[in-house]
């Protein structure tokens, strides 16, 4: 390996970071990052799209996501069936703007609603248009809604006639940064083209500054109390939760909350936690005292306490660790305490002495707990309240400027130890959703172009977590598309940042990054990418995968076909992770055997040279992982197929593989991995002409 590492160690660490990575990003969504999931697109759940995209509702308005990217600066995605479904008016909130917009749309091919972002302007616009089109023929039962959101990058006048479908309508989000696309003189050339394809567009434009030329629909937001109650039955519903138990103080508690609110997410965010919660067996009260808003109250009141001193680096060191052990989380917050206290260059004469402060103490203004663990375990810290740690850090971050300069050094810190490496990396990534320019100069762009290989994995985790926020996760995908054009060191911390949630969303989008990246470096990408396959690969993306290695295998760059063979023997490496399909398995179902059988043949006769002109195997572990395959052949005779086809090709090479499986043949009969009757089965899977006195 690169790095010395056995393979066997490669693996297993890599394992065991995708283990931390999966719990430490479980840990902040409950505290922080994205919102309660209701079940269809407006909620944190998303739906696929045409062109394999994804809506998602970002907790402010619907937002459509990327899937497979055209090389066209103008994208559109048709709304799911499931969830133009659930826009009729029956499921509707009552949205007072709507009328009007219908209206409109009834004799102006362009119209703009002007409002504020999250209070349901993109509901509001989707639901007109499924309603002007409802008036067309009906789409079949497999046709997809003719209502789509378009995305353009760069001026409105690049959408072409070709674009648009007759008699669909698409909404397009014109957001502050868009001002300088002179809107008004876009707009003649848009209304031609709505008017001879015979569609309606819809532009969601901002409500501060001067209206817009054309139709406007001022809109209004629905009330938030009606949403809540709304989404508060469909969601007691779906949990099989009676109607009659959700009355009561705690339900006009809600209610009371919701009075002045403008924002129908926020109300179906309410209603999502406090179902859930009920379903859990959990008191309505203590499930309201989690929502954001009240937690936010509690954590600003606690952090305004003057003692003790130290318990408040102690909220903000739980809020980043919190599940670890209580002496780690207790020297962090010392550690944040120095960095303040170096901040301000404070007089030692003029220090509290941070001695004989008590832990129980801190531990209640944290809302935490201490756990103890079996003998000699020690005891680990938890927060009492799911919400507490994103929270605490989004307060740090927006309400408490002196400090903002020694939290981010201190998490820097943590970033460059090896037990806080992650849980303070995804802790950037949570304050990157408050703050992504800053967080990018103070943290990303330094690791990414740093030549230190955790410097990359530190920016990496960075983007994964922060991507989380879907509203964010646009974003992100645009900063890794110019990181991956970038640097050497910036092309590995996209590569490895595709290696999460955001491969595994547009795995075809991650498969050319990494597909372009092999070809221009060699082995620490070859090594990126088989970590960050070794993550997507599952029965869904198994195909897809060893389709895009099966091509590398045959590339005429030299690092595509090392990476080929480094990504397959990872994938082919036996592990752990649930929902990990084993390549035998794969094989045994004649699922791509064929292509396996090549994959396979390619590893084992790849060859590096060396500075000397030496050359020696590419991948010296390949037999070692073959050997495996060989052994379960006795017991799998539907692997005949794989094993034949690897050791019968033809080449110049072909001879001494075949030599090599016969060494390794005898070596398993040798160690008793194999009985002799396997032992002769595998020798006759040779050719015969190739065979030698055994």
């Amino acid at each position: 390996m690169p790095d010395g590492r056995r393979f066997d160690q490669q693996v297993a660490e890599d394992e065991r970071e995708e283990r931390l990575r999966r719990e430490s990003l479980r840990s902040l969504e409950e505290g922080g990052l994205g919102t309660v999931a209701g079940r269809d697109w407006i909620g944190r759940v998303s739906y696929e799209a045409s062109g394999n995209g994804a809506l998602h509702n970002a907790q402010r308005d619907l937002y459509v996501f990327e899937g497979a990217k055209e090389e066209r600066p103008v994208r559109i995605w048709y709304m799911p069936k499931k969830a133009a479904e659930r826009l009729v008016p029956d499921n509707l909130a009552s949205i007072p703007s709507l009328p009007g917009l219908q209206r409109a749309l009834e004799h102006s091919s362009v119209v703009h609603v002007r409002g504020t972002e999250g209070t349901g302007r993109m509901t509001a616009a989707l639901a007109a248009l499924l309603q002007w089109c409802r008036p067309a023929p009906a789409a079949g039962a497999g046709e997809e809604p003719p209502v789509g959101v378009l995305q353009v990058e760069g001026s409105l006048a690049l959408v072409r006639a070709t674009d648009l479908r007759p008699r669909h309508g698409y909404v397009i989000e014109v957001g502050e940064v868009d001002r300088g696309r002179r809107l008004d003189a876009e707009l003649p050339g848009l209304e031609s083209l709505a008017l001879k394809r015979d569609c309606r567009l819809v532009l969601l434009v901002p409500a501060q500054g001067p209206a817009p030329f054309g139709t406007v629909i001022e809109h209004r937001p629905p009330g938030a109390v009606e949403v809540f109650r709304r989404w508060l039955d469909r969601e007691a519903l779906a949990y099989g939760i009676e109607r009659r138990t959700l009355a009561g103080p705690a339900l006009r508690a809600v209610e009371g909350l919701l009075a002045e609110e403008t924002s129908p997410c926020k109300a179906v965010d309410h209603a999502c936690r406090l179902v859930r919660g009920l379903a859990e067996g959990r008191a309505a009260e203590e499930v309201i005292a989690e929502f954001p808003d009240r937690v936010r109250e509690e954590v600003r009141l606690r952090l305004s306490e003057r003692r003790p001193i130290l318990g408040r680096c102690f909220m903000a060191s739980v809020a980043v660790l919190h599940g670890m052990k209580e002496t780690t989380v207790s020297q962090a917050a010392l550690d944040l305490a120095q960095q303040i206290d170096a901040a301000w260059k404070r007089e030692d004469g003029r220090r509290p002495l941070p001695t004989w402060e008590d832990l129980q103490t801190w531990l209640d203004l944290a809302g935490a707990v201490a756990r103890p663990m079996p003998t000699g375990g020690g005891r680990l810290v938890a927060l009492r309240q799911r919400t507490r740690a994103g929270t605490t850090l989004q307060v740090l971050w927006e309400e408490q400027p002196t400090i903002r300069e020694p939290l981010m050094a201190w998490l820097d810190r943590l970033a460059h130890r090896p037990e806080t490496a992650i849980r303070a990396a995804h802790a950037v990534g949570l304050l990157a959703t408050f703050d992504f320019d800053t967080v990018d100069e103070r943290f990303i762009r330094p690791w990414s172009k740093s030549a230190a290989r955790q410097d990359q994995r530190l920016a990496a985790w960075v983007l994964e977590a922060a991507a989380r926020e879907p509203a964010l996760e646009s974003r992100v995908r645009e900063h890794l598309l110019r990181l991956s054009r970038g640097t050497r060191g910036e092309v590995l911390v996209a590569i490895r940042a595709h290696g999460s949630h955001l491969g595994a969303g547009d795995l075809t989008d991650a498969l050319k990054v990494f597909g372009t990246a092999s070809r221009r470096f060699s082995r620490d990408t070859a090594d990126a990418v088989a970590a960050s396959l070794s993550f997507l690969y599952s029965a869904k993306t198994a195909t897809e995968i060893t389709g895009a290695l099966a091509d590398w295998a045959v590339s005429e760059h030299s690092g595509s076909r090392l990476t080929a063979a480094t990504v397959f023997l990872r994938i082919a490496a036996p592990r752990s992770r649930p929902g990990r399909p084993d390549l035998i398995e794969i094989a045994r179902r004649g699922e791509a055997a064929g292509r396996i059988a090549r994959l396979w043949q390619h590893a084992l006769l790849l060859r590096a040279v060396e500075p000397s002109g030496r050359e020696r195997p590419a991948a010296p572990e390949a037999w070692g992982l073959f050997a495996r395959w060989m052994v379960a052949y006795g017991e799998a005779p539907e692997l005949r197929s794989v094993i034949e086809q690897v050791v019968s090709g033809g080449g110049a090479e072909a001879g001494g593989l075949r030599a090599a499986f016969r060494l390794h043949a005898r070596l398993l009969l040798h160690r008793g991995a194999i009985t002799r009757t396997a032992y002769h089965r595998l020798l006759r899977l040779v050719p015969a002409q190739h065979q030698t006195r055994s």
